[in-house]
């Protein structure tokens, strides 16, 4: 029944999508969703401190469909690509790497000095 209710909400974000004038910018739309995760989920974790699960659970995104709340988490894949680098004092490597529906791709990655930066 969820995954029915997700799959038409999910179908309506992509009618709507395409239903909107075009611009040059329409390609866009998909790649910000993994750019926005990779990104919020590197600062969640590395700069606020707070847990992976925690942060798993900020960046999926949600839908309000008339006062209900849809989580849509299976719609966008995070990963910590260096889970070594989380040793305290090691951030060379602490990369985070998030795709949407296995075709769009991002890296977001941290360093103390200037946080957490999209790689492109």
């Amino acid at each position: 029944m969820l995954f029915g209710v997700a799959l038409v909400g999910l179908l309506a974000f992509v009618h709507m999508a395409g239903s909107m004038q075009s611009s040059k910018y329409d390609y866009m739309k998909l790649e910000m969703l993994p750019r926005f995760s990779a990104k919020e989920f590197c600062s969640c974790l590395y700069v606020v401190g707070q847990e992976e699960k925690y942060c798993r659970k900020y960046i999926s995104p949600k839908f309000n469909f008339g006062g209900v709340i849809i989580r849509l988490h299976w719609l966008v894949s995070t990963y910590i690509e260096d889970k070594g680098a989380n040793v305290e004092g090691n951030d060379t490597k602490k990369t985070i790497r998030s795709q949407v529906l296995g075709w769009y791709n991002a890296r977001a990655q941290f360093d103390s000095v200037s946080g957490c930066r999209l790689l492109f």
